[in-house]
Order: C-alpha cells, then sequence, then structure tokens
C-alpha cells in the first residue's frame, strides 16, 4: 500500500508569550499550538514544509514554513496515501472558508463538557489550532483522534492520542540544550 508522512509539530510557549498560551500549556502537557505538516508537499516550490493550522488573529491556512523554531516537538505518523490526500482536501477546503481563530473556543476547549456542545469548524466559521487538526485527521478517518471530541481536544491531548498510536515513525523532541533526541519505534 502506498504510504505518506503526516507530521503533527507541538509547539511550547517562550516565557513571554501570552497568558492564554501559557495556561493551555499548563493544562495541555506543556504545548500552546499543533500544526500538521503536509510531508509530501512543499511550498511554492521551496524546500520550505507545507503547514496547516490557525494562530490567534488570523485564518485557517496553509502556509510554507521552515520549522526552525526550536520550541517544536514533532510527531511522524506512515498513513495510507487515501488519507494523507484526504487531510489534504480538508485543510485546502478550510483555508479557502477563511476560518478564523476563536480566543472563546479556545479558551473553553480547557474546560470544554465534550460533544455535547461541539459545533464543527466549517459550520461556526471559527477554530483554534488543536480542534481543526483533530476535525482534519477525523475527516481523514484516522484512527489516533476517534476518541477525540474536537472542541475539547487540546494540543496535550493531540500529543497524547498521536503518540499512542502504532503508526507513529518518530518522536522527536527537543531536550532545554535544544539538541533533538529521536526516538524510533
Amino acid at each position: 500500500m502506498n504510504q505518506k508522512q503526516l507530521t503533527l509539530a507541538f509547539l511550547t510557549p517562550e516565557e513571554n508569550d501570552h497568558w492564554l498560551n501559557k495556561l493551555a500549556s499548563y493544562v495541555s502537557n506543556g504545548y500552546c499550538h499543533v500544526e500538521l505538516i503536509f510531508d509530501a508537499h512543499k511550498a511554492n516550490h521551496t524546500n520550505k514544509a507545507l503547514a496547516f493550522s490557525v494562530q490567534s488573529g488570523e485564518y485557517v491556512r496553509l502556509k510554507g514554513k521552515s520549522f526552525k523554531n526550536p520550541r517544536y516537538d514533532y510527531v511522524t505518523l506512515s498513513v495510507p496515501a487515501q488519507q494523507y490526500d484526504s487531510a489534504y482536501a480538508f485543510a485546502e477546503s478550510a483555508t479557502k472558508k477563511q476560518i478564523a481563530f476563536s480566543n472563546l473556543d479556545m479558551s473553553m476547549s480547557l474546560v470544554h463538557p465534550g460533544a455535547c456542545a461541539h459545533t464543527p469548524s466549517l459550520e461556526s466559521g471559527h477554530s483554534f489550532c488543536s480542534k481543526i487538526i483533530a476535525e482534519t485527521l477525523q475527516n481523514a478517518n484516522c484512527p489516533e483522534v476517534d476518541s477525540l471530541c474536537p472542541s475539547s481536544t487540546t494540543p496535550g491531548s493531540l500529543f497524547n492520542a498521536v503518540c499512542r498510536s502504532q503508526r507513529r515513525v518518530t518522536t522527536c523532541i527537543k531536550l532545554k540544550t535544544d539538541t533533538p533526541s529521536v526516538r524510533l519505534t
């Protein structure tokens, strides 16, 4: 079967980061943000990875990024090409719909009651990073996120879900010395 790689990049906050990012990281295994990297795509014929996510004050976007920031940790999954292509198509669709970042949705994810109050980002027109990534992976039928309610998914709960996967190829976590530590599975 034709396999492709999806990489999730998890960001830890800086000391002077926004208080909401610090709060999110406090309840979320130290992570305040997540991006989905489409390894088989490159941005505008560059060597930059094509990443999908949303950040405060912005819209959901597919964008070329270098990921040179040492505060990112990475988890790579080997997935069937069909799941990869479905995730990419969802990311393109969400980008075209100009889904806005929502501080309220992000804040509520920390105390969210679960599926009873979930409204998909494509319907509501707003989202936050781990919600849109969870929805992308669910749309692609990735079993790692089956049990997650996107509206209450934090970067840390998403990290835990993908780290438990049998399809995990690598995990790269930066140590405080900024020296990468790679564990192969």
